[in-house]
């Protein structure tokens, strides 16, 4: 994915969407994160609750390739993203692709995430993400 970043946004690839119980998730952000940053191309990794108070405070973050570790993750595991800033994520995501600009996410569970984030989400995801499971 690294290997090829400049274009995938040429090809209608969104970015990189891991899905499912990916091990150590956030250790392969990591790594991903640093691949980019040594090739000279802004990269951060950012929690959704990050990326919603920048949204919220008007500092989208707006770097070539953002990753976000826990983009979708059941109330169980730790996640929950009020009703009220869903579309604040997800207009931001809409734009980034229509941007050009890379994201990487992780999503535990699609069915779930389509439940919280709605069927569009779900869509974009399996339509214009690389998806590693």
């Amino acid at each position: 994915y690294v290997r090829k970043l400049k274009t995938w946004s040429d090809n209608g690839v969104a970015g990189l969407a891991f899905t499912g119980s990916v091990g150590g998730v956030e250790d392969k952000m990591m790594s991903i994160a640093g691949a980019i940053t040594r090739n000279m191309i802004n990269v951060m990794v950012l929690p959704v609750q990050d990326l919603i108070a920048r949204i919220k405070d008007g500092r989208e973050p707006d770097q070539t390739v953002i990753l976000i570790p826990n983009f979708f993750m059941s109330k169980g595991a730790g996640g929950d993203v009020p009703d009220w800033q869903i579309s604040l994520v997800v207009g931001w995501l809409l734009h980034r692709f229509a941007s050009g600009k890379q994201t990487i996410l992780y999503a535990s569970d699609l069915d779930e995430c389509e439940t919280v984030y709605g069927g569009m989400v779900r869509s974009h995801i399996e339509n214009h993400y690389i998806q590693v499971s």
